[in-house]
C-alpha cells in the first residue's frame, strides 16, 4: 500500500488481536493461578481446574481471530476464515515435514542427551495402541486448532505483511511464549521442571518453522495446526523435560536443534530475497 505520493505505507500492528486473545485467555486462567499460591478457594480442586482452566483459556488466539475477521469481513469473511483450516491439498513433501521433521528433531535431542551421559524421562506411549488416539486429542483440544487459527491465520499474515516473513516469526514466537507465561504460575499446569529460557528459545524457533511450513504451503492453516499438533505429540511420545526429568539438557537439545532449522530457513530466505531484489533491479 501507498500514499498518494507513493510512499510506502507500513501495514498497522495488530495490537487489537493480541489483547482480546491474552484478555481472554489470561482472565480465565486467572483463578487457577490465585487458587495455586491460595489466595481463594476453588469450588473443585486444583487437579480438575488447572486442566479445565487451561483447555478453555486455549480458545483466546481463535476468538480474538473470529471476532475481528466478523468486525472487518462479516459473517462471509468469517465462514472464508474458517474454511483455511480445511485445506487438505498438502503436497507429500510438506506431509513429510510436517510428520517426519518433529519426529526426527525430538528423538535426535533424546539421543544426544543420552550420548551425553544424560537421563530423560521414560518414553511417554507404553501401547502403541495409544498414540493415534492421543495425536487425535492433542490435534483437536491440545492447543492446535484453538491457537494456530489465531497466531498463524490471522496474526502472522498481518505481521508478515509488515516485518518480512523471519522477523514476523521471531516476534510472534516471544509473543507466544508471553502469552503461554500463567502455565509457570498453576499447579499441575505440566511446566514443572521446563526452564523458562529454554522454553523461549524452542517456542520462538517453532514459530519461525511453522511459519514456513505455513507459507510453503500457500498460507494452509491446517498445515500449521497439524504441525504444532506434531510438536505436541513427540513431546510425549520422546519426553526431553518435564517434572520426570532428571536435568534440562535433552529439551535444550532440542531448543537448540528447532534453532537449527530455523537458522537455515533464516539464510536461504535472505538468499532468496537478495536473489528476487536483484532480479527486480535488472529490469528497472
Amino acid at each position: 500500500m501507498t500514499t498518494q505520493n507513493n510512499t510506502p505505507v507500513r501495514p498497522a500492528f495488530p495490537w487489537a488481536y493480541f489483547l482480546i486473545a491474552f484478555g481472554f485467555s489470561w482472565s480465565v486462567w486467572l483463578p487457577a493461578m490465585l487458587a495455586s499460591y491460595g489466595f481463594i478457594t476453588p469450588p473443585i480442586s486444583l487437579d480438575i481446574l488447572t486442566p479445565l482452566s487451561i483447555l478453555v483459556g486455549a480458545f483466546g488466539p481463535l476468538v480474538s481471530a473470529l471476532i475481528l475477521t466478523s468486525r472487518e469481513a462479516g459473517k462471509a469473511g468469517r465462514r472464508q476464515f474458517l474454511k483455511r483450516g480445511l485445506n487438505f491439498r498438502i503436497p507429500l513433501r510438506w506431509l513429510a515435514v510436517i510428520f517426519g521433521l518433529p519426529i526426527l528433531i525430538s528423538a535426535s535431542a533424546r539421543y544426544l542427551d543420552i550420548l551425553t551421559g544424560g537421563t530423560p524421562p521414560p518414553y511417554g506411549y507404553s501401547s502403541p495402541l495409544a498414540l493415534l488416539p492421543t495425536f487425535i486429542f492433542i490435534l483437536l483440544l491440545g492447543g492446535p486448532i484453538q491457537e494456530e487459527y489465531g497466531w498463524r491465520g490471522y496474526a502472522l499474515d498481518r505481521m508478515q505483511a509488515r516485518f518480512g516473513t523471519i522477523k514476523a516469526g521471531i516476534l510472534l514466537g516471544a509473543i507466544w511464549t508471553l502469552w503461554h507465561l500463567p502455565f509457570w504460575f498453576m499447579t499441575g499446569s505440566g511446566m514443572e521442571g521446563t526452564p523458562l529460557p529454554i522454553y523461549t528459545l524452542y517456542t520462538i524457533s517453532l514459530s519461525v518453522v511453522i511459519a514456513w511450513v505455513y507459507n510453503g504451503t500457500g498460507k494452509n492453516v491446517l498445515v500449521a495446526i497439524l504441525f504444532h499438533a506434531m510438536a505436541n505429540f513427540v513431546s510425549n511420545l520422546f519426553p526431553t523435560h518435564g517434572p520426570e526429568a532428571s536435568d534440562s539438557r535433552a529439551y535444550l537439545f532440542l531448543a537448540v536443534l528447532y534453532l537449527t532449522v530455523a537458522l537455515i530457513i533464516s539464510v536461504r530466505s535472505n538468499r532468496q530475497t537478495a536473489a528476487a531484489t536483484e532480479l527486480s533491479l535488472q529490469y528497472e
